[in-house]
């Protein structure tokens, strides 16, 4: 009996390591993308905004629209699970981005010109016992931490998270929440959370 004990306590012990680690748990909203990297950034004439997430908690999830303030609308990008990536392209000009994490958020902005990639980690600042996963945009030029966003899994959206998505981007109170914390965000931390021209790299 102690034997069996032991061993169902080793077994409850791996199954919470592989949560943590995100290991052996596949994405309910991404799954690996049948195309290369390569094949994605493929325009000279487009830029390229490289979404990485951390390696930490399979189960936390980090919706990522593109917010468009003049119309406040916005645009789908998609949703990062623990270790994946997205590459998102875009025109060349200020783009705006929106993530949730848990009861928490935050915006990036980009100045992007043609024919250059740019790179954000979406960091957790810490994990508690509710699940809460307060997240921030890590816009970054660090090649170590490029490295590190390149080995992600690189994913393609499932048609569940468009859905998911569509479900919320005509909600009234959703989109007066994202304009009251876009105009709170603008005031306090933009400056800080933007990805500039020279913080491009050519894709090629």
């Amino acid at each position: 009996m102690l034997k069996l004990k032991s061993l169902l306590f080793i077994a409850s012990i791996s199954v919470i390591i592989l949560s943590l680690s995100g290991c052996g748990v596949s994405s309910k909203y991404g799954l690996p993308s049948k195309a290369t990297e390569s094949k994605i950034i493929n325009s000279e004439k487009l830029a390229y905004v490289i979404f990485g997430a951390e390696e930490i908690g399979a189960t936390r999830t980090n919706p990522i629209f593109e917010y468009f303030p003049e119309s406040e609308t916005f645009k789908f990008v998609t949703i990062l699970t623990s270790n994946q990536k997205y590459i998102y392209p875009i025109t060349p000009g200020t783009h705006y981005f929106y993530s949730i994490g848990g009861a928490t958020y935050d915006f990036l902005k980009v100045e992007a010109i043609e024919g250059y990639k740019y790179f954000t980690n979406l960091d957790v600042i810490f994990w508690t016992w509710r699940l809460t996963t307060p997240i921030v945009f890590e816009p970054t030029k660090d090649i170590e931490l490029i490295k590190v966003i390149n080995s992600r899994i690189l994913i393609e959206n499932k048609p569940l998270s468009k859905k998911w998505f569509d479900i919320r981007k005509n909600n009234l109170d959703f989109k007066a929440k994202v304009k009251d914390r876009f105009e709170d965000w603008k005031e306090d931390d933009m400056k800080d959370k933007t990805l500039y021209i020279e913080d491009g790299f050519p894709i090629k």
